[in-house]
């Protein structure tokens, strides 16, 4: 029952899917999968401003193509961002095959309000896309 005279609670809903995100103590923040498969198609998603956030990107499915990852303050003019694969490796500014990715360098891409990938070249097939962020404390 919600008590309207009340003005110092505050009511939230939690779904079923609200509770799946809530596993082992990790807060996920967002998470976006998109298909693309032509020129400049994006999979962007909404940062959090006020908290730290960290970054998971899975790229899947058979394409030949470039994905350049980006972030963003307003949402609509994007800067070229960095990402290391997990498996390890250099520090790269495109992705042209399946993969598991973080951002890089350490300080990851705080401060950014949005975060993209952009399908910058596109020759064939259809790169799956998965972008996660989850709460973590700034230093």
């Amino acid at each position: 029952m919600r008590d309207n005279d009340d003005p110092g609670m505050v009511w939230l809903t939690v779904g079923p899917e609200d509770l799946k995100r809530q596993l082992r103590g990790v807060e996920i923040m967002g998470y976006a999968k998109v298909s693309l498969a032509a020129l400049n198609s994006d999979a962007a998603i909404k940062l959090d401003n006020a908290l730290g956030e960290e970054i998971y990107i899975r790229v899947s499915g058979t394409f030949t193509g470039t994905l350049t990852p980006g972030t963003s303050i307003d949402g609509v003019n994007y800067d070229t961002a960095q990402v290391q694969s997990i498996a390890g490796g250099a520090a790269q500014t495109t992705i042209t095959a399946p993969g598991a990715f973080v951002p890089t360098p350490a300080v990851k891409w705080f401060g950014s309000r949005y975060a993209r990938l952009r399908m910058t070249a596109y020759t064939s097939g259809t790169a799956v896309v998965e972008i996660t962020t989850t709460m973590t404390a700034r230093a």
